[in-house]
């Protein structure tokens, strides 16, 4: 169940730190998403997202007092429309967005969804993958036989949506609604119950670590259809104090070694080979 929590984060830290706040406080809304953020259970406070702040972003804004605040998506997002000293770590953006918030330099250049599909499975894609080895979703869909499996009210970016929408719920495109709908698609394709399901390139490896299922039979395929990676951002309110903030980390984020580390609290949760798909979008990217 989703809940609101009011508390101080790395006390020490935000103690020693407290004093020296006189360019105010930054209310850090938190949303549960393992493993980029990650706020229930024993692995709580070490998601992606979770030791970026903590570790890189708040020992370098001493001048700031920090507080946090877990809360659902949609809770996030009117916060940082109504709350002028909100901020949030890691957010998409897009349109709407940009509409009411202001974002920092990208901190983490991310995989979009792809599929998953059983190792041994993966040679009948060969005729419907390009020449960066990306699945042409459209082409197997048209010309291709199996199933793909998806979950319940999930979106998977514009282009993949407008694809699957109309086949959701028929047999090509089986519809998993249940509780702990990733664990039950990923099951369904080491069962060869169906051939491949969406799915995002880290979540295999979160549920063999976090939950011990053993997914080492599961290989990640990216999607022609999708852009080589999505950025995530910091984002604050609009306002002059948002501002101030983005700034800040504008100057924490400018430091290499800060998104080295940041990358590499993100590819710890990848297998090797969504782990050379993300250095490969990264190089390709790079000015």
């Amino acid at each position: 169940m989703s809940r609101m929590s009011r508390a101080p984060l790395l006390a020490l830290l935000l103690a020693a730190t407290a004093a020296q706040a006189d360019e105010g406080v930054i209310d850090w809304h938190l949303y549960n998403q393992p493993p980029l953020s990650m706020l229930d259970g024993a692995n709580r406070g070490q998601g992606v997202l979770n030791l970026g702040l903590n570790k890189l972003l708040l020992p370098r804004l001493p001048q700031y007092g920090h507080q946090m605040t877990e809360v659902p998506i949609k809770r996030l997002l009117l916060a940082l429309k109504t709350q002028p000293n909100a901020c949030a770590f890691g957010l998409l953006k897009n349109p709407e967005r940009e509409s009411f918030m202001l974002l920092s330099s990208p901190i983490l250049p991310q995989l979009p969804p792809g599929v998953v599909v059983r190792r041994n499975e993966f040679e009948a894609l060969q005729p419907y993958l390009n020449r960066d080895g990306a699945l042409q979703l459209k082409s197997w869909l048209a010309g291709g036989s199996g199933r793909l499996g998806v979950t319940d009210g999930r979106s998977y970016g514009a282009a993949v949506d407008e694809l699957l929408t109309p086949l959701r719920g028929s047999a090509r495109v089986p519809v998993v609604a249940a509780d702990a709908p990733v664990r039950n698609l990923l099951q369904m394709v080491m069962l060869g119950r169906i051939e491949m399901a969406v799915s995002l390139p880290y979540e295999a490896r979160y549920l063999q670590e976090a939950e011990g299922m053993d997914t080492r039979s599961l290989r990640f395929v990216p999607l022609a259809e999708q852009p080589r990676q999505l950025l995530g951002y910091a984002a604050c309110a609009k306002g002059a104090f948002g501002a101030g903030v983005i700034r800040r980390i504008n100057e924490v984020l400018a430091q290499p070694e800060v998104q080295a580390t940041l990358i590499g609290y993100y590819e710890r949760w990848l297998d090797e080979d969504s782990r050379q798909l993300a250095r490969a979008a990264r190089a390709a990217s790079a000015p």
